[in-house]
């Protein structure tokens, strides 16, 4: 049996088994084939070792419609060369497009996970729709004869993962890839819409799942989501999940079955004003907000939370009448690594504000501000 496998046995690792006793593909199961198992592809399928580039198998089929969904292209004879900056080279390297009846979206590449028997891309925001992969290799387009040749059945499109009669034990990998709304994880409300820098936030929706990273275990998946939360944003930077001691501020299902819950995080950007939230789910892809999260804040800028600064301490209370009377504030968010410098009015007259560099900025999220009044008595 061992030799008369082909590159799909590479999928399959610890697969998990349901009630039914059928086994279940998890995204952590897909590893990068081995030049053996090229090769034994190859003594299976004898047209495909003739060609100068194929296709074997792509995983997952699914995806979320807000993109942010990681393709890996599993294969032989891809572009080896991932720069393609300066005069005639601007055609190196490998371009993939998602292709439905009507519409094709470029897949951008993870550069990390290229070489010459592997491609992996991240999908952009698209239609619900079926789509396929073409690829673009070194400037020249694979031909439809070049994806799965010698099995149709790998590139036939089903709604669901089914078991190869065949191979029993492994499972049809797809070369169609289907994002849905129903494969979308979601974001319906906030337990607050603004706030100061460091604060907890819960947000609610379809998170599918109860998995972060490597500090839960499969027996947490109690509706069948094996898949962890990747990564969790508040604007550009990250929300951590994870308190000091390694343990999760919350994450939760609403019933043990289902696929919609809460999360927990701290929020960690000191920048101030509007942002988004986002998280991005092994295999579903990057989450949807619900529109009316979505709102319109100053400067024309689209944003579901406002963060502003925080005044907490002013020191001295009282000064000269002659002005030059140094005022410190002390607070959140008050540091000038934002957009706008901070503009600071006493009496209705602006003055000029610093950031006392000599400061420490790793005490919680406060900032330190040393304003200088210039004028007299206002």
């Amino acid at each position: 049996m061992a030799a008369d496998v082909d590159l799909r046995s590479n999928l399959i690792r610890n697969s998990a088994i349901n009630k039914k006793g059928e086994k279940t593909l998890r995204a952590f199961d897909l590893i990068e084939p081995t030049p053996n198992d090229v090769s034994l592809a190859e003594q299976k399928h004898p047209t495909m070792a003739s060609s100068t580039s194929v296709v074997y198998h792509i995983f997952p089929r699914i995806g979320s419609i807000n993109g942010g969904s990681r393709i890996t292209i599993i294969g032989k004879g891809f572009s080896d060369d991932q720069f393609n900056f300066g005069p005639g080279r601007e055609h190196l390297g490998n371009v993939v497009k998602l292709v439905s009846s009507t519409k094709s979206y470029d897949c951008d590449k993870h550069m990390d996970g290229n070489t010459p028997i592997q491609i992996t891309c991240y999908t952009r925001p698209m239609e619900e729709d079926y789509y396929r992969i073409q690829l673009t290799i070194d400037g020249v387009t694979m031909n439809s004869s070049s994806y799965c040749p010698d099995n149709p059945g790998l590139c036939l499109f089903h709604r669901d993962f089914k078991f190869d009669v065949e191979y029993p034990d492994t499972v049809l990998i797809l070369v169609f890839l289907q994002p849905t709304v129903d494969n979308t994880p979601t974001i319906t409300s906030l337990s607050k819409l603004s706030g100061p820098p460091g604060q907890l936030i819960t947000v609610y929706g379809r998170i599918m799942t109860r998995m972060y990273e490597a500090n839960d275990l499969s027996k947490n998946a109690t509706n069948g989501v094996l898949e962890k939360i990747e990564r969790v944003y508040m604007g550009s930077m990250p929300c951590n999940m994870l308190k000091e001691d390694g343990s999760l501020y919350g994450l939760s299902l609403d019933e043990p079955l289902s696929k919609y819950g809460n999360m927990t995080c701290l929020i960690t950007s000191k920048f101030i004003g509007a942002m988004r939230f986002t998280f991005l789910l092994e295999i579903y892809g990057r989450s949807n907000p619900d529109l009316s999260l979505l709102k319109l804040y100053p400067g024309d800028v689209i944003g579901m939370y406002e963060q502003y600064p925080e005044i907490t301490v002013i020191s001295p209370k009282e000064g000269s009448t002659e002005g030059y009377t140094y005022v410190t504030i002390t607070g959140a968010g008050l540091d000038d690594a934002t957009v706008h410098k901070p503009i600071v009015k006493v009496g209705g007259k602006s003055h000029n504000g610093r950031v006392n560099d000599l400061l420490p900025h790793n005490v919680s999220s406060f900032s330190i501000l040393i304003i200088c009044l210039y004028t007299t008595k206002p």
